[in-house]
């Protein structure tokens, strides 16, 4: 009896061991992908930055466009392109007078 009973413990602590082993293998699986995903964290937070700087680059060279356009339509280019639109807009007015008498 009391070898039968031994068995049957070492059969037991076999079997608690065999679990330990998987549930001791779970958490290595659990902790790697842990690890894998913070370093992916990371790669995403350092695209980020780039992405950030990139805009930034973006809206600096959109200011610096803009500074230039700005010269260009207040300058002397500018009071050209304000000239003649003045005078387009005279003749569009001239014209429809002139098809208003027509009519």
């Amino acid at each position: 009896m009391t070898v039968a009973i031994l068995r049957e413990i070492r059969d037991e602590l076999k079997s608690n061991g065999v679990r330990l082993d998987r549930v001791v293998q779970e958490q290595i699986r659990h902790a790697t992908a842990i690890v894998g995903l913070e370093g992916r964290m990371g790669e995403l937070a350092d695209g980020q930055r780039e992405l950030a700087e990139g805009q930034r680059a973006v809206v600096s060279e959109l200011v610096k466009l803009n500074a230039r356009v700005d010269n260009v339509l207040t300058g002397p280019l500018g009071a050209g392109v304000k000239d003649t639109s003045a005078r387009v807009d005279k003749l569009e007015e001239r014209m429809s007078a002139v098809e208003r008498r027509k009519a």
